[in-house]
């Protein structure tokens, strides 16, 4: 009985040990050296302007991403839906929708 309790002791600290901290999203970002923002092309939200990317969400997350000393990279999805699963999987930090 006492052999199992040492086994069981032994194990939890073996385990313990190879836990490490999950970063922040804030952390990832900051690591990557990019905001990934997802949204959907839209004179209300981004747009493709005649002088480059337009729109409020997307003058929004400029700052945002100059803030925190990251590049920013801004991506349209077609679908409203899609927004979501980009955000799910990871692919995408922030959603800029209007």
């Amino acid at each position: 009985m006492r052999s199992i309790s040492l086994a069981i002791a032994v194990l939890s600290f073996a385990l313990l040990g190879t836990c490490q901290r999950v970063p922040t999203l804030l952390e990832q970002i900051r690591d990557l050296g990019v905001l990934r923002v997802v949204t959907r092309n839209s004179p209300t939200a981004y747009f493709l302007g005649a002088n480059g990317p337009e729109g409020p969400e997307y003058e929004l997350a400029d700052r945002f991403a100059a803030k925190l000393g990251v590049a920013l990279y801004i991506y349209t999805v077609p679908r409203l839906a899609q927004i979501k699963d980009e955000i799910t999987s990871g692919r995408a930090h922030l959603a800029a929708r209007a």
